[in-house]
Parts: structure tokens; sequence; C-alpha cells
């Protein structure tokens, strides 16, 4: 049962269970990123991943419009939290300081873990050919996404 305490879910989906009880941790990254290691995965032809991934992740595009189309819903997934952040329920951590958040977490979990360290590749060569308008918006969202942080590196922002 999703509302039972003490279990962790990972999920790819929209923000829509409204339950003071249930902690959310929503890690997000570069969107850059994050299409450059479909970019590598394409080049890997792993495409039974692709394909379930855009499934999870309700695309209702291809990985063909990969360049023209936000077919992972970054912009949607991310919006749905964002709209949600004056909740006290969601921890927004940046893939990037994932690792250096682990003080955070283990407080905001209440139990420890221990993460690896992760780190972005450089872009794939194609994300040069994103189209400009997808790019600016991607960059908005994450950009809006990162004014949600209220820790970084184990630091307090807000």
């Amino acid at each position: 049962n999703i509302f039972k305490k003490n279990i962790i879910i990972k999920t790819n989906k929209i923000f829509n269970i409204d339950n003071p009880e249930i902690k959310y941790i929503f890690i997000f990254r570069d969107p850059l990123a994050i299409l450059t290691s479909m970019l590598h995965k394409i080049d890997n032809n792993e495409s039974s991943f692709i394909s379930n991934h855009l499934k999870h992740l309700r695309s209702k595009y291809t990985i063909n419009q990969i360049l023209e189309k936000d077919i992972l819903n970054y912009k949607s997934m991310s919006k749905s939290f964002i709209e949600n952040k004056t909740k006290n329920n969601i921890l927004f951590i940046d893939f990037n300081s994932l690792k250096k958040s682990e003080e955070v977490l283990n407080e905001y979990l209440g139990f420890e873990i221990s993460l690896p360290e992760l780190n972005d590749k450089e872009y794939h060569p194609l994300i040069s050919k994103l189209d400009s308008r997808l790019k600016h918006s991607l960059i908005e969202t994450y950009d809006e996404l990162r004014n949600c942080l209220v820790y970084e590196d184990n630091q307090v922002l807000k």
C-alpha cells in the first residue's frame, strides 16, 4: 500500500498524491544530460530500455522525435512538483549534488544512506541539433527546479 509509512517507491510519475504523511524526494537533472544519456542508449542500440522508459514516462512521442519534442515529459513531470513546492513534504535535489546531499537525505528520510559519486558526461554531439525552442524551454524548467532547492551540498540555501 502506497500510504504505508517507511517504504520507498521510485517512480517516474507526475506528482498526484497529496498526502502530508508521504515524503517525496524529487531528484532532477540537467535535461541536456538526460538527453545525452538517452542518445548514448540509442547509439548502443538499447531499444528495449528506451521503449520501456518512454512507456513509463507516458510519452506520447517516439525516440525519433528526441531532438524536436520533450519525449521524456521533463517539463510536465517537473512542473507537477514545482507547483507543489510549498508543501513541506517534497525535497528537491539536483542530481549533480546527490552525493554531497547525503546528510540532508539522511535527516529527511530518518535513516542513513550511502550514495556513489555520480558525474555527468560531456553532452552528446547531437545535442547541438536540439530544437532551440525545446532547448530553451528545458533549460528554463531546470532553472525553475534549481530555484526550488532548499539544500545544496548539505548547506541550507533558504
